[in-house]
């Protein structure tokens, strides 16, 4: 009785074994839909074209940003001859900022050059009055 039990579990054993057996399938991940995670591989490769098409927007945008502050850039460039307009983006308003500091310290010095002249044609007025005054 003893070698009919044990060859019972030995015929139940190899067919048991036999089912399982098949092991070659598995190494395919690209048949991954037979799988329980086919949905969240699908998210996934849904999120990625989803990140790769933003990417892709994003760097179309900056390089229309950077086109039209260019351009905005030579159209100002022809209006006001300043050399900061031709720096670095980086350091584009420091350089134009010390350009217009430059213009307005300029400005200044001429008005205070024509106020002493101004200032020197009042004292020559006032001397010759002064001295008209006593010819009288």
């Amino acid at each position: 009785m003893f070698i009919a039990a044990a060859g019972g579990v030995l015929v139940v054993g190899i067919i048991a074994h036999d089912d399982h057996s098949n092991y070659s399938d598995h190494s395919n991940h690209s048949r991954h839909n037979q799988y329980g995670d086919a949905a969240l591989v699908q998210e996934i490769n849904h999120q990625q074209k989803l990140i790769a098409r933003k990417k892709k927007e994003i760097r179309e945008y900056a390089g229309q940003i950077e086109r039209e502050f260019s351009e905005r850039i030579q159209e100002l460039g022809q209006e006001i001859n300043y050399d900061g307009l031709n720096a670095e983006y980086e350091n584009i308003l420091e350089e134009v900022k010390c350009d217009m500091k430059k213009e307005i310290e300029a400005s200044i010095a001429d008005e205070k050059a024509e106020l002493e002249r101004i200032d020197k044609l009042i004292a020559r007025i006032n001397e010759l009055e002064l001295n008209a005054g006593g010819k009288k």
